[in-house]
């Protein structure tokens, strides 16, 4: 008995199934829509952001701050020079909508965004420490370039962009447009905000070898008449005639190895004939930063360490101080493979405070990060910044599946200097510091310096499909002593911050 007609129906079946099967395959692996629309020799390229997020703070210290000038004399308000107290409860919903497009043709692009962005809720959640409250910091909320407290309907970019079509990358970009240097330290955003930072500004970036260049002159803030002191420090604020506030800057990368590289970042800020004005607040004077980073990304471990000397003058008790003031900050983290994908990651960073606050014709040695972005580098709370300040800590991130990011820190914060305020990552004032309270702390003294506190944080990112992600998470900050006697906290022992975000973006 012979099985070969056998074998052969089945080897025929087998083929007619895989040759009715090969439509469906082929239907499944199609390529997806294009994101760009072709019309001729012009491309668009829509865009479109949705974010809400829903924010509880318990015994909040950010309420009733007022913005300062990190340099010179502006009046420190906050909780700790006001009968205000700080609300036990505040809660508060926030949406941020974009619709973009980008349209090229050849070398050029041109885009733009317009953003509406709301506060719901109680208008005592809405502190600047906490991403609230303010115009885009960096930028003149006056002239009509923003609507009233950085809310409402604006557009938040639009340029135009003139690049090279070579595997050397060169671009001329024009107009407002976001900026982001490094590890945004000195030159950053602030996208958890509502209202995010953007510049005015010229851009020029080339490829020279291994090197990036780039160069960047921003206005921050308008020509105009605003309100200044004159010579006499006791006569009251009359009209003069400004010329603003401008940023000029040089980045120059180096690309040598993924573990080796290295950035050198030179900023001037210039700023005539202000008091006070602005977001953060400015004075008059000359800012001028220099920053080194080295940085690489090799086999799961990255890291970064940089340093900063700032030098200048600024207008102050109706003298000119001298400035020299420097900062220094590391990050590493390493991911390993251990289930999960377990990464583990440190960061250490200082900042220099006044020495000699006393003294108005005293050097000034009180660090000012600039424009530096609000979060990531502060942790998510933003109850400290880039001045005046030594932080600490370290943190765990696990993906238990390729959806799920889940989080977790600690940090540690104090005053680098008992003379000097203490400000947010949004350069608010928060409190400021005495020296009679050197010796308090919650927690055992580190070496003397005035600890403000301890801070844990918890987060998850869930994303079930690319274009949609959720997001939340909770915080809490432990006061110390000198944070409780100058911040204005009160008897309150920790400040606490939940958050749930769903964002959804197209493409």
């Amino acid at each position: 008995m012979s099985h070969r007609p056998t074998l052969s129906r089945l080897a025929s079946g087998i083929i007619a199934l895989a040759s009715l099967g090969a439509p469906a395959a082929a239907f499944a692996q199609a390529p997806p829509l294009s994101e760009a629309l072709v019309v001729g020799a012009w491309t668009f390229r829509p865009s479109a952001e949705v974010r809400v997020r829903g924010e509880y703070r318990r015994d909040d210290i950010g309420v009733s701050a007022a913005p300062i000038a990190v340099q010179g004399d502006v009046s420190m308000l906050g909780l700790a020079g006001t009968s205000l107290p700080a609300p036990e409860n505040a809660w508060a919903l926030s949406e941020r909508v974009r619709v973009g497009l980008k349209v090229d043709r050849g070398p050029v692009t041109g885009a733009v965004v317009i953003q509406d962005s709301r506060i719901f809720g109680d208008s005592t959640a809405a502190v600047p420490g906490n991403s609230f409250g303010a115009a885009p910091p960096g930028i003149q909320g006056a002239a009509g370039l923003f609507p009233a407290a950085g809310f409402g309907t604006s557009i938040h970019e639009v340029y135009v962009d003139v690049h090279s079509r070579s595997e050397r990358r060169m671009f001329l970009r024009v107009g407002r447009q976001r900026v982001v240097w490094g590890d945004g330290r000195l030159v950053g955003e602030i996208d958890w905000s509502p209202t995010p930072r953007t510049y005015h500004a010229a851009r020029f970036g080339f490829q020279v070898g291994d090197f990036d260049i780039e160069t960047m002159a921003a206005l921050l803030v308008p020509p105009g008449t605003y309100m200044a002191p004159s010579d006499d420090p006791a006569a009251p604020l009359t009209p003069t005639r400004s010329s603003g506030a401008q940023l000029y800057g040089v980045d120059i990368t180096w690309h040598f190895v993924p573990l080796l590289n290295a950035e050198l970042t030179g900023l001037a800020r210039v700023a005539r004939g202000l008091y006070n004005v602005g977001a953060p607040a400015l004075l008059s004077g000359d800012t001028y930063v220099i920053d080194a980073r080295l940085f690489g990304d090799q086999r799961g471990f990255r890291y970064a360490l940089e340093g900063a000397v700032e030098l200048g003058r600024v207008a102050s008790f109706g003298v000119n101080r001298d400035i020299m003031a420097f900062a220094g900050a590391l990050r590493t983290s390493l991911e390993t493979a251990l289930p999960w994908h377990l990464t583990f990651d440190f960061h250490a960073s200082f900042a220099s405070g006044d020495n000699d606050g006393s003294t108005p014709q005293s050097t000034l040695t009180r660090f000012d990060p600039i424009l530096g972005s609000e979060l990531g580098n502060h942790g998510p709370m933003g109850l400290y910044g880039w001045s005046n300040m030594l932080e600490t800590g370290g943190g765990l991130t696990a993906k238990p599946t390729e959806e799920l990011k889940l989080k977790a820190g600690y940090r540690f914060a104090a005053l680098a200097s008992d003379e000097g305020p203490w400000i947010s990552a949004a350069l608010v004032h928060l409190g400021a510091s005495d020296p009679a309270t050197r010796d308090q702390g919650g927690f055992p003294s580190a070496g003397g310096l005035p600890v403000l506190g301890h801070e844990l944080d918890f987060g998850a990112t869930f994303t079930p499909w690319a274009p949609v992600e959720f997001r939340t998470g909770y915080s809490v900050f432990f006061f110390g002593e000198h944070m409780r006697a100058r911040g204005g906290t009160g008897p309150m022992d920790a400040q606490h911050w939940v958050y749930l975000q769903t964002l959804v973006r197209a493409p």
